[in-house]
């Protein structure tokens, strides 16, 4: 029976190559995977210049999406994962990823994880959040230090 998989992916090379080799081990040829990576607003902001206008701020994010599309695409291009698709996404991380798995019919996602430290067991982690509240299976592949 073939699955609808949601792949969760960071654009750095070593956490993205993890999360992909992993997924790829556990997919069927008949599975259906849609990679997605979402670009947080808030982490764009810090680059903002104070004096930027609302225009110019709507441009960077359009520059930021496009630039992120191309690494993303970039990254799985050597992993030949069968029925992929990929996009980029705006917004809070773990709010559209669960929008995703609900709108889209997702059976199950499949995310990394670089482990729970310090701040992070108090505040939680983006894999924390999207884990918690998923509704579905998810897989959390390690990704190592």
């Amino acid at each position: 029976m073939a699955r609808k998989v949601l792949i969760a992916i960071e654009l750095d090379e070593r956490s993205a190559d993890v999360v992909l080799s992993k997924a790829k081990q556990q997919l069927s040829p008949q599975d259906e995977c849609h990679i997605v990576y979402v670009l947080d607003p808030a982490d764009l902001k810090v680059l903002f210049e104070p004096s930027i206008d609302q225009h110019g701020q709507k441009e960077y994010e359009t520059r930021a999406m496009a630039n992120a599309q191309a690494r993303l695409q970039s990254l799985i291009a050597s992993h030949d994962l069968p029925n992929a698709t990929v996009s980029v996404g705006l917004g809070r991380i773990a709010a559209h990823i669960r929008s995703l798995i609900a709108t889209e019919s997702f059976d199950c996602l499949m995310i990394g994880s670089h482990g729970w430290h310090g701040w992070q067991r108090l505040l939680g982690s983006h894999a924390a959040a999207i884990v918690n509240q998923a509704g579905i299976d998810v897989w959390v592949f390690k990704i190592p230090s």
